[in-house]
């Protein structure tokens, strides 16, 4: 069983953190509920700003957040001697030799 969770873009509000189901079998016997907690993912190079949950936010620049992270609630900052010039960055960019 696989689901997919996508809210609604026009509905205002938190989404959802949890989502719960009841399951029925071939013979139209009730199974028993379930429920999973909901991981909110944000675009690669934003993060679930708890201040303002109703939206994504991007990463400023002087930071990028990686796109396999599931806990997108923070962006790194920049590493020495790389940069990040711009919001919603997924990586950071070495710098050139010879600079920094």
């Amino acid at each position: 069983l696989f689901l997919h969770y996508l809210p609604d873009p026009l509905i205002r509000g938190s989404p959802a953190d949890r989502l719960t189901w009841v399951a029925w079998d071939q013979y139209e016997q009730r199974g028993t509920s379930a429920a999973v907690n909901i991981h909110i993912q944000c675009s690669p190079g934003y993060l679930y700003d708890l201040a303002a949950p109703e939206m994504c936010a991007p990463c400023g620049p002087g930071s990028f957040n990686l796109p396999e992270l599931m806990d997108q609630t923070q962006c790194i900052p920049c590493p020495a001697g790389a940069f990040c010039d711009a919001p919603a960055l997924t990586a950071s960019t070495e710098c050139a030799p010879g600079s920094y």
